[in-house]
């Protein structure tokens, strides 16, 4: 599986607890703290392990979309200094979302 580095696994962790469906929280909860690994400075990109299972991916990407939207939403009224915080996110959040992908092709 791909390694998210810990900034990525916090902002995931975050968009996953703002989801209203408990189950979906509840079964990213289980699956993080069974996949606690993150990516470290010079360390490998991937644990050699398998892919993200498809309704973990699922859940991480329907987080991912919603905290894009809350985003989004908040810079169109925002302070230049906060466009700035919230322009960093949004480049985070791709990043994130690259990795996910990646992981899909990688397993393919």
């Amino acid at each position: 599986m791909m390694l998210f580095s810990p900034k990525a696994r916090r902002m995931l962790d975050q968009a996953v607890g703002l989801l209203p469906n408990q189950s979906q929280r509840d079964l990213w909860r289980d699956w993080a703290s069974a996949h606690p690994h993150a990516r470290q400075p010079s360390g490998p990109r991937n644990d050699g392990g398998p892919p993200m299972p498809e309704h973990i991916f699922a859940i991480a990407s329907v987080a991912l979309d919603a905290m894009q939207d809350r985003l989004l939403a908040l810079q169109a009224e925002s302070t230049e200094h906060d466009v700035y915080v919230i322009d960093n996110d949004l480049s985070q959040l791709k990043a994130i979302r690259v990795t996910l992908d990646e992981d899909r092709r990688v397993h393919a």
